[in-house]
């Protein structure tokens, strides 16, 4: 067996982990500027931005909280995927209204919470 075979199988399979990721970060960006439009919070297209703008500040402080716990949780997928979220509103909230003063504080929560929680129910079947 020739090993280097297996090594550039391995990058095949690294492409389409990377290639699986944009898809849910497009998937997760389309779906959160939807739920915006829906909810009357801003047009689709600034939405659009919004979200995308809202979901790579998340992702990256998502990388650095994987450079913090690179030995991974010693728990359960839901526990972890709660904490995920939170840390997601945490991040994306502040965000999202800083960008849109105009909207009441509680606009901004509340469209918060049910597209990421949408977004994080597609992660979890994305993970299964």
């Amino acid at each position: 067996m020739k090993m280097y075979l297996l090594d550039a199988g391995g990058a095949g399979l690294l492409v389409a982990f990377i290639a699986l990721g944009i898809l849910f970060l497009f998937i997760a960006i389309l779906l959160e500027a939807i739920i915006m439009t829906v909810f009357k919070y801003n047009v689709f297209k600034k939405a659009f931005l919004h979200s995308l703008i809202v979901n790579v500040a998340s992702l990256c402080v998502g990388f650095i909280l994987q450079e913090f716990f690179s030995d991974g949780l010693d728990t359960s997928q839901w526990v972890i995927l709660l904490i995920l979220y939170g840390v997601t509103l945490v991040v994306e909230t502040p965000l999202l209204y800083a960008m849109n003063r105009s909207k009441p504080l509680f606009k901004a929560i509340q469209v918060s919470l049910v597209m990421n929680f949408l977004t994080y129910i597609i992660l979890y079947l994305f993970s299964m």
